[in-house]
């Protein structure tokens, strides 16, 4: 930005001078001339700190709401795969009468299993299993209340 500002400033003298109504330029022109290139880039320079303030803003806001659109879409795929597990382990539980949390918890592939607990807990709020402890461990069987 500064790459002509000798330029600038002899034009600045050149504008004071036909602004006077003289044809030739004096010391006092090019001395005025150089205050008001002072002030000409601390303007500049106070104008490009304001965009950059305002362009870092809204890089805030964007990377706030880029955040808040992937958890919303992390929580959306964590409760589509809870609910398709929890149907899973519903049948699974009703078909064999009663199972051990472990067998059951292996029916799952890999992938799934990361969900396997929020998944048991739907079941269980919604009162469609129960969870009990026995000499080997949990177990789980249907309670009888599907919906």
């Amino acid at each position: 930005l500064d790459g002509h500002a000798l330029l600038c400033r002899l034009k600045a003298t050149v504008a004071l001078t036909i602004l006077d109504g003289r044809w030739m330029t004096t010391e006092d022109d090019w001395r005025v001339s150089g205050t008001l290139m002072v002030v000409s880039d601390a303007t500049r320079a106070k104008v490009i700190a304001r965009l950059a303030q305002q362009a870092k803003v809204r890089t805030e806001a964007q990377g706030w709401a880029d955040g808040v659109r992937a958890d919303a879409a992390s929580q959306s795929a964590d409760e589509r795969a809870a609910r398709r597990i929890s149907a899973r382990l519903l049948g699974k539980v009703v078909s064999a009468g009663e199972c051990s949390r472990n067998d059951l918890r292996k029916t799952l592939p890999g992938r799934d299993r990361v969900h396997f607990d929020a998944a048991l807990d739907r079941l269980v709020a919604a009162g469609q299993v129960e969870v009990f402890d026995s000499e080997h461990g949990q177990r789980i069987k249907a309670t009888g209340v599907l919906s």
